[in-house]
């Protein structure tokens, strides 16, 4: 059964919904708004308006084509080398009862591949056109996050599944690194893009979120890879619960992440606390 939830609440990414079947009723994942409908129309639409500009109609189908067939061809050397040197989650019981946690909360039901990849990296990431795509997670996060916090990592990645943000990604990724003859519009490209990736994180955080059911695990979980998990360890979630309850990220704060391809940690755990206080979602352990 899928996380139960308010009817028709307003949980995570558009304008590429998903549902979560919770108690009967369907939860629309879209971020609140229009904020990830602007971000994506705003990607695309500028990277076509300038390409049209530039080049005849056929010289841009070649440019996206390109772009798609590489990009699709990575996407393929890279499940192929997950399957012949990543340990499949289903041959480690503790993270495969996650994985399954996790595709129950959400109410996964497309297949999704999580591998495990032995090296001491606090990191796992999503990849994949369609299904069955794949999401790695390295032993180093294993190892250095509980349960629930893992839960939260492994609910972040399918958040990226199930939003097609590794889909979108890809592709208007492509797009991001071309200039089209326009001196200077790469940075402008990429400036439009990497807000549109950090919507999608916040997205993705939401998903995480309800995967791991506990705002306190999800907010531990981004201190340990935001300071470290030694140091993230000691740090006091309630004191942060109730910053960020009754205050939002400063402008300084916001304009750390303006190139950058995801939100500050600030930004990531007020927007978490708001979420989890919304009423969104009455099961969450606040």
């Amino acid at each position: 059964m899928g996380v139960a939830c308010a009817k028709g609440t307003v949980l995570a990414a558009a304008p590429y919904p998903a549902y979560a079947s919770g108690d009967g009723l369907a939860c629309h994942l879209s971020l609140p708004d229009g904020d990830h409908d602007l971000a994506t129309t705003l990607a695309v639409s500028t990277a076509l308006i300038i390409a049209g500009s530039s080049f005849t109609v056929g010289g841009v189908a070649i440019v996206v084509i390109l772009g798609f067939l590489f990009t699709y061809g990575m996407v393929l050397w890279r499940n192929w080398r997950l399957k012949r040197s990543a340990l499949p989650s289903e041959e480690v019981p503790e993270v495969h009862a996650i994985v399954e946690q996790c595709r129950s909360r959400l109410g996964v039901r497309d297949p999704i591949r999580v591998y495990i990849v032995n090296a001491p990296v606090l990191n796992a990431y999503a990849v994949g056109f369609r299904a069955p795509q794949s999401i790695v997670v390295y032993t180093g996060l294993i190892r250095a996050l509980d349960h629930d916090e893992l839960a939260y990592v492994i609910g972040h990645e399918m958040g990226h599944v199930l939003f097609r943000h590794t889909t979108i990604h890809a592709l208007t990724g492509q797009l991001g690194l071309h200039t089209f003859g326009i001196p200077l519009l790469g940075y402008f490209l990429r400036y439009i893009f990497y807000f549109w990736m950090r919507v999608a994180e916040f997205s993705a955080d939401r998903a995480g979120l309800i995967a791991c059911g506990k705002l306190e695990k999800a907010l531990s979980t981004q201190l340990k890879l935001s300071v470290g998990p030694e140091r993230g360890a000691q740090v006091d979630v309630a004191p942060i619960i109730r910053h960020w309850r009754e205050n939002d990220v400063g402008v300084a704060d916001q304009l750390k992440d303006v190139l950058s391809t995801h939100p500050v940690a600030q930004a990531r755990m007020d927007k978490m606390v708001d979420f989890a206080y919304s009423g969104a979602v009455p099961d969450l352990a606040t």
